[in-house]
């Protein structure tokens, strides 16, 4: 015995209240959690960012604390959107020749920690100063660009 199952079929006017339902509760759910979360990251941010201004005496300070700043997880991501666009802390750890960063590498080697932090302040100081870590060599429009600067600014901190 063969079965013949027919597709369920939609008048019109149901279809099109159907969706409109469908889409209303998309909205209102969406933008409740939507809200939610963006507060919630938005405050976790700025306390984390006033916590990193704190440490780095409103990053003017010529030492910053790098153990702290490398090993407590909200001040790393902040740290790390310092550099405008932000970076990942893979992409830092890559660009400063840096393997580990735990706190027992970083204590055993403080230079290393001091790499990362100058890292970052070298993009701070190129977005400032543009002149001031200028290579010498053409001049370039290329997607790179900035990463390249990191790289070689890094490698004069080693």
């Amino acid at each position: 015995m063969q079965f013949k199952l027919e597709p369920p079929r939609w008048e019109h006017d149901k279809l099109e209240a159907d969706r409109a339902r469908a889409v209303e509760e998309f909205r209102r759910t969406h933008m409740q959690v939507a809200r939610e979360q963006y507060e919630r990251v938005f405050r976790d941010a700025v306390i984390a960012f006033r916590m990193l201004l704190s440490l780095t005496g409103d990053l003017t300070d010529s030492k910053w604390p790098a153990v702290k700043i490398l090993t407590d997880p909200r001040l790393l991501k902040a740290f790390c959107s310092l550099a405008g666009p932000p970076i990942s802390f893979e992409e830092l750890k890559a660009i400063a020749d840096a393997r580990s960063v735990s706190r027992a590498v970083l204590a055993a080697d403080p230079r290393l920690g001091d790499r990362l932090v100058m890292t970052i302040k070298m993009v701070l100081i190129a977005g400032v100063f543009p002149g001031l870590t200028r290579v010498a060599r053409q001049p370039s429009r290329s997607a790179g660009q900035p990463l390249s600067h990191l790289l070689l600014s890094s490698q004069l901190t080693k």
